[in-house]
């Protein structure tokens, strides 16, 4: 605990100068629910700024309006990027839970590319922990029932099962693969932190095995406006590019999502373009060469201005001591787990401390 004090001062007392040199970046967009026929009418947009498009794919949605859309990317010159989820019940997204499920998700949408002979330039697993055990985390917590999320993320440990899972993602990987397609991991951003030691215990806790799985590209969801909302915080850009720089360390070619363009169920999203501008300065600081901006239905109405984002001058953020102190949290209960001492009453001690330390001196 002393650690996570002496830490969180040195930050607080330090600051990041404001200039950097500039760089190129590329934006792509994340669709959810926007309709095949409105995204063919911006598809001159796509084309105009070189934007990749990603798209959500659901088992309702598999069908001759999607392989249209993507066959006319495909003729557009405009890359395709499929973001394959589960229903809510099964998922939505990849974890340790569901993997038997998902990959014979993937199986379909890899069966049904074939058949309508469309091309992707990647394919997506979306790797967090199960929506219904996260509604119920996010509920406890604007709740402030921290004692009952302790217990929730605790029953989680089970690295037996956390091992057979890492074992059947690698071979959906290897699956992937053999069968000509690149696969990206996106998953939360904090889980970088449980890099450094060598060890699975962050990603046991959430439920989300990344590591030893041979992924073509890693991207963190370095939603800023949505972690705010979740946590009743204001984190600045600085969530961003601290984030960046940590994972380069492990991933020089890491990718990051930004989020999110207009309100979501995490509340208030980006309030306009301007607000986006300052992560892309931000991720630009940190050398990230691309990004995948969430989502194009908050941005629809005025694309466009949402892309010549790409043009803002690189800047490093000022320090935002909020982001430490998430990023020494995580670090902290991993230093708990391989002392053999994390349980209820040392996660909850914890947990109070971060919340004093916000109380203090972070608002």
């Amino acid at each position: 605990m002393r650690i996570f004090i002496i830490l969180l001062m040195l930050v607080l007392m330090g600051c990041n100068s404001k200039i950097v040199n500039d760089r190129p970046i590329k934006i792509d967009v994340k669709s959810t629910y926007t309709s095949p026929e409105d995204i063919k009418k911006l598809l001159p947009t796509f084309q105009k700024n070189d934007n990749d498009l990603y798209l959500l794919l659901t088992k309702d949605n598999i069908g001759k309006e999607y392989s249209d859309l993507i066959r006319t990317c495909n003729e557009s010159d405009i890359d395709v990027t499929l973001w394959p989820l589960l229903n809510d019940e099964d998922g939505p997204w990849a974890n340790e839970d569901n993997v038997d499920v998902f990959s014979k998700n993937i199986t379909v949408v890899m069966d049904w590319l074939t058949i309508e002979n469309i091309k992707v330039k990647w394919i997506v697993v979306n790797m967090e922990n199960s929506k219904s055990q996260m509604d119920v985390i996010n509920n406890l917590l604007k709740n402030k029932k921290y004692s009952e999320i302790v217990d929730i993320l605790l029953s989680n440990i089970n690295k037996d099962k956390f091992n057979e899972a890492t074992h059947k993602y690698q071979d959906l990987v290897k699956t992937m693969h053999d069968r000509g397609y690149k696969v990206m991991v996106t998953t939360y951003p904090y889980i970088i932190s449980d890099f450094k030691d060598g060890d699975a215990d962050i990603q046991d806790i959430c439920n989300t095995p990344i590591a030893d799985i041979p992924w073509d590209a890693h991207t963190l969801t370095t939603y800023r406006t949505a972690y705010s909302g979740d946590f009743n915080v204001k984190f600045t850009s600085d969530f961003v590019y601290s984030y960046a720089k940590t994972a380069k360390e492990y991933d020089k070619n890491v990718r990051l999502a930004l989020g999110i363009a207009g309100k979501s169920s995490h509340g208030q999203g980006y309030t306009g373009p301007e607000d986006l501008a300052l992560d892309i300065a931000a991720a630009k600081a940190a050398k990230i060469d691309e990004v995948d901006v969430f989502y194009l239905d908050g941005m629809v109405d005025n694309l466009p201005v949402w892309l010549e984002t790409k043009n803002t001058k690189a800047s490093i953020p000022q320090s935002d001591s909020k982001v430490m102190a998430m990023k020494l949290f995580i670090v902290a209960v991993d230093k708990l787990c391989d002392s053999g001492n994390v349980n209820k009453e040392t996660l909850l001690k914890l947990i109070e401390m971060t919340i004093q330390n916000k109380e203090n001196k972070y608002e």
